[in-house]
């Protein structure tokens, strides 16, 4: 899911913490994406591998400033999430900012 999509009752948003700050203060940032079940039943998400999120950084040229994924390994297991009727599961990235330039805007 992408922040903003709908799943078949599931509900995905992404947000930046903290979401104003100073370049110069700040060595890096932290998106937490958000799936929530919607719903009065269950919801199951299937994952090939122990990977259960992705996170890329594009920059105001077009060009990917960071990939969450690039440097960590993941084991080859195929594995279930169950989500809960009413309740939410959370992923965090922490998002280094050195290759960040004050007053640009970058996409997550």
């Amino acid at each position: 899911l992408k922040p903003g999509a709908r799943g078949p009752d599931l509900k995905a948003t992404a947000r930046v913490e903290p979401s104003d700050f100073a370049l110069a203060d700040r060595r890096e940032v932290r998106v937490i994406f958000t799936v929530q079940n919607t719903t009065k039943r269950a919801e199951r998400m299937e994952f090939a591998n122990s990977q259960r999120m992705e996170l890329t950084v594009i920059g105001p040229d077009g060009k990917q400033i960071f990939l969450w994924s690039e440097d960590r390994l993941f084991e080859q297991k195929p594995a279930t999430v169950v989500i809960n009727p009413r309740e939410r599961i959370e992923y965090e990235a922490a998002v280094p900012t050195r290759d960040m330039t004050a007053g640009s805007v970058y996409t997550a």
